[in-house]
């Protein structure tokens, strides 16, 4: 068996905690009691994690650290209560509510190494079966280890081989200090590497802000991605942290990436879908002490176990890509470990004193995997494309189309199984009923919603937060907007106002809903108002120049003050106001009325300066031929709409629905009115009391109309269709591979009909190979893949497996049928004159000739989309 071997080392801070204790009443205790507590930090802490859970055949040994010194105190920590668990004294489930670190900074922090390893006598160990981790924690934030504290990294343990691990948990400064200096001296002996000294620098993303490294915080995962490869050398005295051999960053609770500096490979981002950095902790028990021990631990433990692994097999060798494969696991590993901390919070329970089992846990912190946690969490791990990226190819890359490929089927997904099912969890973000899947709007409502939290944190902002919403009509910007003020404003008392500035008579209308406002905000214990005004580009009753609203609304933006009757009137307090646009489509657009010459340009500009924030509402209609996303912009309204006007659709989780016309409600390029269109086509559908939704429940093509093309909805039930340009010359492609497949047949026959060529075909025969051109897309769905122009990110599909063939042979088997009888054609003898066929029967009851006919069209699809530009890609 594999024995592995953790050491730890480094700082041991003394941390001060501060508690509520339960009052016993039966004992006659009414009074609410603080306890306290001390404890070792750091290695302490990591120390007792890694024991409480002990493992077969590990070996941890930390230092031997003593009672904490009370007069020696670096941090304060004051805990409260976030539940109890029925017990009293100490007992009940503690959060952070404030934090000071009070140690001078003047004094070093001190460096502990692990006790020695007592082995009996004549007794060693064996280097060739063991696995050796060292773990070292730097000191507190803004102090560092004087030089050669830390030599013994480099001089090692004399009964202890070097380990092939160190592990060097990192805080800010960064790269200075005692502790960095050994990193580098064990790494490098005489200015040359050291085969095998394998050093993992982690570190927090907030340390790496903090040297000057501009990381975008909270917006999405893909932007977080370019930001760490675009960023990654811009800070120079980072540089030897940047290039170790391997580099882990943690994004709170959400995320890790993942770098190997001296390797020619992608970095790799560990991510929750259904997460953005900081919404673990604001979900959970916020910032809790520790947390970066039990990321510690974990991945140690996980590394550890890995290796172990590896070693103990006799076929595997240690090298480049089973050491990252360990690394990823103990990343995981970690990330479970901190997540589980941060879910369960802190606890008071009885344990040793002075010691941190007190306070965290441990016992149950390192288990594997977070089955045991809420929300059904997942980890997805994803090769960033950093050269895409550095080449800046596509700015707008996501991780849906990267990770998925055809969006399409994460859209069909959404509505059949729910946004929240684990196939459809792919970077999405939820803002009360609003649902995103597209980063555009991801991002966008996101820096909505961190405009909104940081407004509300200070208590003393008097003026209003000001977003302007653009968007084409029927986008549900007022419905998107308040869903995310909502959701920003959780367990805050807050009331929606909404204002339609179009069907306003005069400008009195407008100061009677300042009043509105005022009456809402009028003492701090009312409600913050969140407010709507609708079509802020609107003219004046009587007027025709755009934007007349923009003077009377302007002071009540800026100052929080209107104007009645020449008085001054201030609203109150706090409230944030939304203006939704009617006929400006885009913050460009708005910049440009602005910068026109034109008798409402002041305004507009004078507008835009009291904003705080303007966003663009892409809505469900495609935006231009390269929107790949709006089928995911849809699905979930689209879900939403359906459930709420008949419940009886769904079976489970699942809603019941027509394929074909799922297609068509979810590809259509555009609805006239956007939202209300999609709306009114359900409204509009004959669906009460019906279990599933079929295209007769859909209403007449007359009304139909009004909400959509009919003709382009029929053409795109198949899927995405098969670009016109390009349809003749494939279908073309087609009939010649039958030709082809039909000569072969006959090879060995006397006197073989000829093949007709593509002229000489009758325009029903060319018609019937651009329907088998349009059903392509539709049959690579059904084996896993998808069409798509060229990608530099996935694999091309370049034959199909005998499975695959055959379930694409059969359903064009089943396609031309339809398409035949639906023409009048039946069965009989072979004779097109009087539409006359012997091959209306089942694929099993075909002969195997014919079979092979549509086997061999639908091997060669690769070779007849490629001229086109059309890839075959496989989905996921």
């Amino acid at each position: 068996m594999v024995l592995s071997h953790i050491s730890i080392f480094g700082a041991a801070p003394v941390q001060l905690f501060l508690f509520p204790l339960c009052a016993d009443r039966e004992a006659g205790d009414e009074d609410q009691r603080t306890g306290v507590e001390y404890i070792h930090g750091g290695v302490g802490t990591l120390a007792d994690l890694l024991t409480q859970d002990p493992l077969s055949g590990v070996c941890v040994r930390g230092p031997d650290l003593g009672s904490p010194e009370r007069g020696a105190i670096d941090s304060i920590s004051e805990l409260e209560l976030c539940g109890t668990d029925g017990g009293r004294g100490r007992h009940g489930a503690l959060k952070l509510a404030r934090e000071w670190h009070v140690g001078s900074p003047k004094l070093p922090p001190k460096w502990y190494a692990p006790r020695p390893l007592l082995l009996p006598e004549g007794d060693g160990v064996d280097a060739g079966g063991s696995v050796f981790i060292s773990i070292v924690l730097d000191a507190d934030p803004g102090k560092t280890f004087p030089d050669g504290a830390c030599d013994v990294i480099i001089d090692g343990i004399p009964e202890i081989p070097p380990p092939r691990f160190l592990v060097v948990l990192m805080t800010a400064p960064l790269c200075v200090g005692g502790l960095w200096q050994a990193v580098r001296q064990r790494e490098h002996h005489r200015g040359r590497l050291v085969a095998g000294a394998e050093t993992v620098a982690i570190v927090s993303a907030d340390d790496l802000r903090a040297e000057g490294m501009q990381l975008s915080l909270g917006l999405s995962w893909e932007k977080t991605c370019e930001d760490f490869v675009e960023k990654l050398g811009s800070v120079g005295r980072l540089t030897t942290l940047m290039t170790c051999p391997h580099l882990v960053v943690l994004f709170g609770y959400d995320g890790v990436i993942y770098h190997r500096g001296r390797e020619v490979s992608k970095p790799t981002l560990f991510f929750d879908p259904l997460c953005i950095e900081g919404d673990f902790a604001r979900r959970n028990r916020g910032r809790v002490p520790g947390a970066r021990e039990a990321f510690v631990a974990g991945f140690a433990q996980g590394l550890a176990q890995s290796l172990a692994a590896v070693h103990g097999s006799p076929a595997a060798e240690c090298d480049d890509a089973s050491t990252s494969a360990c690394v990823k696991r103990g990343i995981e590993s970690g990330f479970w470990a901190a997540r589980r901390l941060s879910h369960q919070g802190l606890s008071l329970a009885a344990a040793p004193a002075a010691s941190p089992a007190s306070v965290y846990r441990t016992g149950g912190i390192l288990l594997r995997g977070g089955r045991d946690l809420p929300d059904g969490q997942h980890l997805l791990e994803f090769a960033i494309p950093a050269d895409r990226i550095a080449r800046e190819t596509e700015p707008s890359w996501s991780l849906l189309d990267s990770i998925v490929g055809d969006v399409t089927a994460v859209a069909r997904g959404i509505v059949i199984d729910g946004p929240e099912a684990p196939g459809n969890q792919v970077a999405q973000a939820r803002f009360g009923r609003l649902v995103l899947f597209d980063r555009h709007e991801i991002e966008t409502f996101r820096t909505v919603f961190n405009l909104i939290q940081q407004y509300l944190s200070n208590p003393n902002k008097q003026s209003p937060l000001n977003i302007a919403l653009c968007g084409p009509t029927g986008a549900g910007r007022a419905y998107a907007a308040l869903q995310v003020a909502e959701s920003a404003t959780r367990g805050r008392n807050v009331r929606q106002l909404r204002f339609d500035l179009g069907k306003f008579a005069c400008a009195a209308d407008l100061t009677a809903a300042f009043y509105s406002i005022r009456d809402c905000a009028a003492s701090p214990e009312a409600p913050i108002p969140l407010v709507y005004f609708d079509g802020f580009d609107t003219s004046l009753p009587d007027s025709t120049s755009p934007f007349g609203w923009l003077p009377h609304l302007a002071p009540a933006m800026l100052d929080g003050v209107f104007s009645d009757g020449g008085v001054a009137r201030h609203m109150g307090r706090r409230a944030v106001f939304f203006f939704g646009a009617s006929a400006v489509r885009t913050y460009a657009d708005l910049k440009r009325r602005a910068d026109a010459n034109t008798d409402a340009s002041a305004g507009v500009r004078s507008f835009l300066g009291c904003l705080h924030g303007c966003v663009d509402v892409l809505g469900p209609n495609r935006i231009d031929a390269a929107d790949r996303l709006y089928p995911v912009r849809r699905a979930a309204l689209l879900r939403a709409l359906l459930e709420e006007r008949e419940p009886k659709l769904k079976a489970g989780e699942k809603l019941r629905i027509d394929h074909g016309m799922l297609n068509g409600l979810l590809l259509v390029p555009s609805y006239p009115q956007g939202v209300r269109s999609i709306r009114s086509i359900i409204a509009m559908s004959r669906l009460d009391g019906c279990q599933r939704f079929e295209f007769a429940a859909l209403p007449p093509r007359t009304q139909l109309n009004i909400h959509v093309d009919y003709d382009e909805l029929l053409r795109h039930m198949s899927g995405i269709p098969i670009p016109r340009e390009h349809r003749e010359e494939m279908a073309r492609g087609i009939h010649n591979a039958y030709n082809d497949s039909i000569d072969a047949m006959h090879a060995e026959t006397p006197n073989k009909p000829s093949a007709e060529p593509w002229e000489a075909l009758d325009e029903e025969k060319k018609e019937s190979s651009r329907a088998h051109a349009d059903s392509i897309p539709h049959k690579l769905r059904l084996v896993g893949c998808f069409l798509s122009l060229e990608r530099d990110d996935r694999t091309l599909v370049k034959s199909f497996t005998p499975e695959d063939v055959d379930r694409m042979a059969m359903e064009e088997h089943d396609r031309w049928c339809s398409e035949r009888l639906q023409k009048q054609w039946r069965l009989g003898p072979r004779d097109p004159k009087v539409r006359s066929s012997p091959f209306f029967v089942s694929w099993s009851e075909l002969d195997k000739p014919w079979q092979d006919v549509d086997r061999d069209i639908v091997k060669r699809y690769p070779e007849i989309l490629k001229p086109h530009g059309l890839m075959i890609y496989k989905v996921g």
